[in-house]
């Protein structure tokens, strides 16, 4: 048992199976993970070691022993939010960046941290990562409203993908070249106000995925993409205002018919399917 504090755990198919991430012989009482792949775990932490006040990036590689503190030098505080191959994105915040959140890019400890925000952003955070891609968000000046970023390992590969049309955008994963997430243009309508966006490097590649949901579908988010393309996310049920995960399937063109030509310029497919 733990107690109050909540945990970081780990299972491989099976209540069984879980493993009490916590690392209390480093000084941390309360843990939460966030992302794995592979042999690696991310999240955040807080306890003693942390002056009980700020959270401090996690990684883990399987075990509470195995706990690595990612928060960099400077920052007060600091979350993991993805890990692939070896590499950890999250944010932080402290002297350094103004205390203002930074996106952050760690290759395995807290001296490897790289700072992501771009020039002209106030904030940044890091969602999703793979290969040498990362993918979040940011703020301009004083503006409240995020854009969805792109980089390939450092500020200066910055690309702002947020579509025209829109008021805010976020980046929430990422695999080879394709980017998904959402965005919004404050209508006020909830049916429409997110809708699940694909991009393919910049902000003019944006598909709208909502597009390819029937209309008994709303407010509509992607925050995962496999390697064959497959899209995962969710869309609000409008009949009974319920979220159902939503999976858009990226299928072979044919152009012998008018709907796989179509899929074919988009280069996703139009297959759709909701479940409860």
């Amino acid at each position: 048992m733990t107690g109050d504090p909540v945990h970081a755990l780990l299972w491989s198919g099976s209540a069984s199976s879980a493993v009490d991430l916590n690392p209390t012989a480093a000084g941390f009482d309360f843990s939460n993970a966030l992302a794995a792949s592979g042999s690696q775990q991310v999240g955040f932490g807080l306890g003693p070691a942390t002056g009980d006040a700020f959270s401090h990036a996690l990684l883990w590689s399987g075990t509470a022993a195995s706990a690595v503190d990612l928060n960099p030098a400077g920052f007060n505080s600091s979350s993991a939010l993805g890990v692939s191959g070896g590499q950890q994105v999250g944010y932080g915040g402290g002297a350094v960046t103004g205390y203002a959140t930074h996106a952050l890019l760690w290759s395995g400890s807290a001296a490897s941290a790289v700072d992501l925000n771009p020039l002209g952003f106030r904030t940044s955070r890091a969602v999703g990562i793979s290969g040498g891609n990362q993918v979040g968000s940011g703020t301009k000046g004083a503006s409240p409203d995020s854009h969805a970023l792109l980089w390939s390992g450092s500020a200066a590969t910055a690309v702002d993908l947020h579509p025209v049309g829109l008021t805010r955008s976020y980046g929430m994963a990422v695999y080879g070249d394709q980017q998904v997430g959402y965005g919004n243009n404050a209508s006020g309508d909830v049916s429409f106000t997110d809708r699940a966006l694909l991009w393919s490097g910049g902000a003019s590649s944006v598909v709208d995925l909502q597009s390819y949901l029937s209309s008994d579908y709303g407010q509509s988010h992607a925050y995962a993409i496999d390697a064959n393309g497959n899209i995962l996310g969710d869309a609000v049920y409008l009949p009974t205002g319920l979220y159902h995960a939503i999976e858009w399937i990226a299928i072979v063109p044919e152009p012998s018919t008018g709907l796989l030509v179509i899929a074919g310029l988009l280069g996703l497919g139009v297959r759709r399917r909701g479940h409860a």
